[in-house]
């Protein structure tokens, strides 16, 4: 979303978007928002009171940076044995999902190595230090500047990300003009 926004202050420079990140997706504890963009929220039932949204539907591929692809060639899902996987404490299920769903579930790296956030895993994917898995869209705009590359054109199926709008906010023109941006992005 972050790399969108300039578009959306184009379209809209009367409105402001604050955003922050939580690790959180529980209900509890959380407030004073107008929308909550959460991935897998869609069947909790936490989150029944809310206008649920559903926004998109995220693709997992493997990524690298070229400079670690152009010193370390990757040509079969085999050769991943030669290589760090970089992960995140909030997507630790990620590699095992890819791997499975890849058909090379008893593979193993040259060792794991796990940071708290997957914007820091991605990161250090950027800077070399090992393999990752990008979520698409979210990462696309890394892909399409050529700061990660694909190796492999395997894709499983994510999370499903949805925009929870809170049944007490004020449904104002600002926020139907956030929404319906925010929708037609994510068909992109």
């Amino acid at each position: 979303m972050i790399p969108r926004l300039p578009n959306f202050y184009l379209q809209h420079p009367d409105i402001e978007i604050s955003v922050s990140t939580s690790h959180s997706s529980e209900a509890k504890g959380l407030s004073g928002f107008d929308v909550l963009i959460l991935r897998d929220a869609l069947e909790k039932p936490e989150w029944c009171y809310f206008d649920r949204r559903p926004l998109f539907e995220e693709k997992l591929t493997l990524v690298a940076s070229p400079t670690l692809l152009a010193q370390h060639r990757l040509n079969t899902l085999e050769d991943l044995t030669a290589h760090v996987f970089v992960t995140s404490n909030t997507r630790v299920v990620e590699w095992e999902k890819w791997m499975k769903e890849a058909g090379i579930e008893g593979l193993y790296p040259l060792r794991f190595q796990r940071v708290e956030h997957n914007y820091l895993s991605m990161q250090a994917v950027i800077d070399g230090l090992g393999i990752g898995i990008a979520e698409l869209p979210t990462l696309s705009h890394d892909l399409n500047k050529k700061r990660l590359q694909a190796p492999f054109q395997v894709q499983v199926t994510g999370s499903q990300y949805a925009a929870l709008v809170a049944p007490d906010v004020d449904k104002s023109l600002s926020l139907t003009l956030s929404l319906e941006w925010l929708e037609q992005e994510a068909l992109k």
